[in-house]
């Protein structure tokens, strides 16, 4: 039996090493959906005539939502065999609704900008939902006298992701916009954000999760999961 760089058991010598590189691309893509998609609900809502009470939920009701998503997550947690259920489950649910959240707002326009604040509502959910999960397990394959680099050099990539893709898709949209086809430029970057959360789905499927098994018996300190962002 060998361990990882974090003390905890393992079955692959090398495991932690790739999960830990899994673990920069996974952030990378999940930058690309979140510099590509989330950062143009408010322009998409916009597109759909929202008022400014409905901007105003789309920005804060999925965060406050989020918050309940993770406290349901860390008590859903023990009793779940694999933390990477929890972690899939999310990014996964994230991947699938941004084909609802474009498509139904314009095929029921009336009530279009509604039907935006409750897929997003979910969409956030879910996303929160997988992360004290992935706190817990990317923390277990990181040594303690790592972790600081380890996640600087990680919010190096996804910054620089995001950027990237938010000129992209802006320019997108201008493009679109321009030729009188808005929705065309909100159908490209919303596919592109779904795609790229599908990879980085892939990417949180690679991950080792043989260290330190979730148990009842363990429990889990709510405080210590939620101290890390994703």
């Amino acid at each position: 039996m060998t361990t990882t760089s974090g003390g905890l058991p393992t079955n692959d010598p090398d495991s932690a090493d790739r999960s830990r590189r899994y673990g920069i691309r996974e952030g990378a893509f999940q930058a690309v959906m979140q510099g590509g998609g989330e950062n143009y609900l408010s322009a998409f809502a916009l597109l759909l005539h929202a008022s400014a009470w409905q901007i105003g939920l789309l920005s804060a009701l999925p965060q406050v939502v989020g918050t309940w998503a993770q406290i349901l997550s860390v008590k859903v947690l023990p009793y779940v065999r694999r933390r990477k259920t929890v972690i899939l489950a999310g990014a996964a649910g994230q991947a699938a609704l941004w084909l609802p959240l474009f498509a139904l707002p314009l095929l029921f326009p009336d009530v279009g900008a509604w039907l935006l604040i409750a897929c997003a509502v979910a969409y956030f959910g879910m996303g929160h939902f997988g992360i004290p999960a992935w706190n817990s397990l990317i923390t277990d394959l990181v040594d303690p006298n790592q972790r600081g680099a380890y996640f600087a050099r990680r919010a190096k990539y996804m910054a620089l992701a995001s950027f990237l893709t938010l000129c992209l898709a802006g320019l997108v949209l201008h493009y679109t916009e321009t030729r009188h086809s808005p929705w065309i430029g909100f159908a490209v970057i919303f596919l592109l954000a779904a795609v790229a959360r599908t990879i980085s789905a892939r990417y949180l499927s690679l991950l080792d999760d043989s260290a330190s098994p979730a148990t009842p018996e363990e429990g889990f300190d709510l405080g210590k999961l939620l101290g890390h962002a994703q």
